[in-house]
This record gives structure tokens, C-alpha cells and sequence, in this order.
């Protein structure tokens, strides 16, 4: 028998409990540190699972073989992986985002914000080919003003 491990990420659903807050705890030069509170909710965990039993319907079908969850882990185990997104949300209107459309804040005419935490979800793997996109979008806009 042969086998091989199948790994799936899985976007999970914008939510508002999922953020990043100041700590109380303080580094070397006094600035308080960052602290993720990051969790998957239960329908995130739902749709995982169904996404795996989808592949492991699928796979039957075609009578490729079986899949298995590894000895001793749940069918959807939670590696944490992910690049935190989403705090300073880029949006049209200030009750809903931190930035607008053109990366300016809604609340200083002469300040903008390059990056992930303008996205509006979370994606796969690694922003940084969007982060360069974004700036470099920022970049002609400045120029053009």
C-alpha cells in the first residue's frame, strides 16, 4: 500500500473576536506588545470538515483509494500559519474601515497605509505580492497628485 499526506489551508470567515489588541506587557523601550486572539469558530471547522469529506467522496469515486485522517488528529487539524489581515480594513466608509479605496485613513487627508491589514479577508500563503501591488498602486496615485 502506498500512501501520501494531503494538505489543504482553508480561508476561514472574516470575525470581528479575531484580532490583534495591546497587551499589557511592555518591551524593552516601554511600547506595550502586540497580542494576536486569533480562534477558528465552529462553522469554520464545519466547512474544513466538509471540504474533506467533499475530497474524500471524490478521490472514492474515481477509485483513486482512501483517505484517512492520521493516526491520532482530527480530519481538520489547526495549524497555525496564517498572516494576521483585516486591522486596518480598507473600506468606503469610515464605520466600516480604517482606510479607503486610494490606501488614504478616513479620519487624516495625509495619511496612508500600505499592506495586509488593508484586506479586507485573509488569502493563502504569503500577501506579499499583493502588499507590493498595492504599493506600488499607492505609489502612482501620490505621483499623480
Amino acid at each position: 500500500m502506498v500512501g501520501f499526506q494531503i494538505f489543504a489551508v482553508a480561508e476561514q470567515l472574516p470575525d470581528p473576536d479575531n484580532r490583534i489588541v495591546l497587551s499589557a506587557e511592555r518591551n524593552a523601550i516601554g511600547a506595550r506588545r502586540p497580542r494576536i486572539e486569533w480562534r477558528w469558530s465552529a462553522d469554520d471547522i464545519r466547512r474544513a470538515e466538509a471540504a474533506a469529506e467533499d475530497m474524500r467522496a471524490a478521490l472514492g469515486s474515481i477509485g483513486v483509494g482512501e483517505v484517512l485522517p492520521r493516526r491520532g488528529r482530527p480530519a481538520v487539524h489547526k495549524i497555525n500559519s496564517h498572516h494576521p489581515a483585516g486591522t486596518t480594513r480598507m473600506s468606503t466608509t469610515p464605520q466600516t474601515g480604517v482606510v479607503d479605496p486610494d490606501l488614504r485613513t478616513h479620519d487624516h487627508h495625509n495619511l496612508y497605509i500600505v499592506g495586509g491589514s488593508v484586506f479586507t479577508t485573509g488569502g493563502f500563503v504569503n500577501p506579499a505580492l499583493t502588499d507590493v501591488a498595492l504599493g506600488l498602486r499607492l505609489g502612482q496615485r501620490l505621483r499623480s497628485l
